[in-house]
């Protein structure tokens, strides 16, 4: 269906469903039924979860080598009482799980809205609106934590206890809403966001075993939503924190094993603080949702997308409003810094490129002792934020589009206090695309393929393998379908970086309660598998996933 066809249909619906005498919860109900018959993928409502797992229907056959567990997590509840979310961001979010392998009684899928005080407070608040909305967007979220920290006295409960996490009706409070990512921090699973907290989730039955906050460990305020994982278990993150003298600052985290004798547990106690970043602006930190990791180094990328604190006293604004807070400065450089892993040490030079903004680093990697390459998912400002507000969709069913770039840092043994601008290349020309994944083996390393969704934000509808040496791309769709991220595993013992499957999810565009996961070929994208579920209620899409095997000896991505 074209966009204006999408618009039509729902225009019609519109005058059929208007009634000047309708209720509150009507009209909530009338517009979500507007977004669904829009196709929007990320609008979608579980309106009943699938508590107990239910059995799927294999055609092909499953690889007997892929026996597992793919997690996916993301918003999944637009509709509170009589008020919608007006975000994807805004929204509850819902953890999914399929288990897989090669006989059937192995197949199966669950889903559960994720428990979380932010939860609880939306099914007990009122309304949902700008005012009153004790949550906002998780980026309102994110610069509410900045804004708030000098209203009251820091206490051992760090910004939870300053602002009240979770909130009340019509307060500021910090939710504990995870809706990004799935990370294992040795074999204990937790959904993350780009907040400090994270939610312990009990990886059978999927219940949240408690909230950890990351805050009260570490010296940090916000954390980014991807970790990256060494081939050793070490997690590695960046978080942001605030000194009242130096200001903001970027922290670069390094969380190790409990011990040499690793039994799968890891105590994020152990977690420390390798190197600082001062901010360029010093009451005005950057946000960041991923970074790069290579062999030898940390790359983080300062882009110009600032939390606004514009009275420099630590309040902000008064209405909290995203657009008054987080300012795209689009005059500004995007700053690149490098920091040894092994030392901590920060290089003493900044590069900086023309300004672009990014959710996601495909890799980052050294081809050789001369440079380090980063290839980035870059849109041309930070618009993408503001207009997948569902308000916007509705008027639109247009969001801007990424593409791929590709950013070279050259190392030079006599680099000392210096700044080098450097270009960003395509990295494939005219190709939009979104959540990237790679055979995470080559994480850090040189890689020649990628694999991500096809087409912009709002229908994804193609699966891609990018090859970056040559720029060919191959593609796979099923018409009337919206595919997820596709997730990577590899065949044990294989030698050749596309040797191995893609999962992911196929949700359609009219039967909102089944969802299929297919099994592809990553070197040829052949259909090698697909698992048809029938689930309890309409299946959301989700942001990020991981597939965890019982031989892992770690789970990365």
């Amino acid at each position: 269906m074209t966009s204006k066809m999408r618009r039509a249909s729902i225009e019609a619906i519109e005058r059929m469903v208007k009634d000047v005498s309708a209720t509150e919860a009507e009209a909530t109900r009338d517009r979500r039924l507007s977004l669904t018959m829009m196709n929007c993928i990320w609008a979608r409502h579980t309106d009943a979860e699938t508590v107990e797992p239910v059995q799927g229907e294999i055609t092909g056959s499953v690889p007997s080598w892929l026996k597992g567990t793919l997690y996916r997590v993301g918003p999944g509840i637009i509709q509170v009482g009589d008020s919608c979310y007006n975000h994807p961001f805004d929204m509850l979010s819902v953890v999914q799980k399929y288990t897989v392998g090669p006989d059937p009684e192995d197949v199966t899928y669950r889903n559960k809205i994720i428990d979380s005080k932010y939860r609880d407070q939306a099914q007990l608040g009122g309304p949902i609106t700008v005012q009153t909305d004790p949550f906002r967007t998780k980026l309102q979220r994110f610069t509410s934590m900045f804004h708030n920290r000098r209203r009251s006295s820091l206490t051992k409960n760090g910004l939870g206890g300053l602002l009240g996490a979770g909130g009340s009706p019509g307060g500021s409070g910090i939710c504990d809403n995870c809706i990004d990512n799935i990370c294992f921090f040795g074999h204990d699973m937790y959904i993350m966001s780009d907040i400090p907290h994270m939610l312990k989730i009990q990886p059978d039955s999927l219940e949240t075993l408690g909230q950890v906050d990351l805050e009260e460990i570490l010296p940090i305020k916000v954390a980014s939503a991807h970790p990256q994982i060494d081939e050793d278990g070490t997690v590695w993150n960046i978080g942001t924190n605030f000194d009242a003298k130096k200001g903001y600052s970027y922290v670069i985290l390094k969380f190790d094993k409990s011990n040499p004798e690793w039994s799968g547990t890891m105590t994020l106690e152990n977690g420390k603080v390798l190197a600082e970043i001062p901010a360029r602006h010093k009451h005005a930190p950057s946000y960041f949702h991923s970074f790069g990791v290579t062999r030898d180094f940390i790359v983080f990328i300062e882009q110009p997308l600032f939390v606004q604190d514009e009275n420099r006293n630590g309040c902000g604004g008064e209405s909290g409003s995203l657009h008054n807070s987080l300012k795209w400065r689009k005059t500004e450089m995007v700053y690149f810094y490098l920091m040894l892993k092994s030392t901590g040490e920060i290089l003493p030079v900044v590069y900086s490129s023309e300004p672009f903004f990014f959710f996601h680093v495909i890799n980052a990697f050294q081809p050789d002792e001369k440079y380090v390459f980063l290839d980035i998912v870059a849109y041309k400002d930070a618009d993408i934020i503001s207009d997948l507000k569902f308000s916007h969709i509705e008027r639109t069913d247009h969001v801007p589009t990424a593409t791929p770039i590709r950013v070279k840092l050259p190392l030079h043994a006599s680099m000392s206090n210096c700044k080098i601008v450097v270009r960003k290349e395509l990295l494939v020309p005219e190709t939009t695309l979104e959540f990237p994944r790679i055979n995470y083996k080559y994480m850090g390393r040189p890689n020649k393929y990628f694999y991500a969704l096809g087409n912009e934000y709002l229908h994804p509808n193609r699966i891609l393998k990018v090859d970056t040496t040559c720029g060919d791309i191959t593609s796979w769709k099923d018409p009337g379908h919206f595919v997820s991220e596709p997730v990577f595993v590899a065949r044990p013992n294989s030698t050749n970086e596309d040797d191995g499957v893609l999962l992911f999810t196929l949700l359609s565009a009219s039967a909102l309660c089944t969802v299929q996961l297919v099994i592809l070929d990553a070197s040829d994208f052949a259909e090698v598998a697909r698992i048809s579920f029938r689930a309890s209620g309409t299946v959301p899409e989700g942001f990020h996933g991981i597939f965890v095997q019982d031989s892992d000896e770690h789970h990365r991505y």
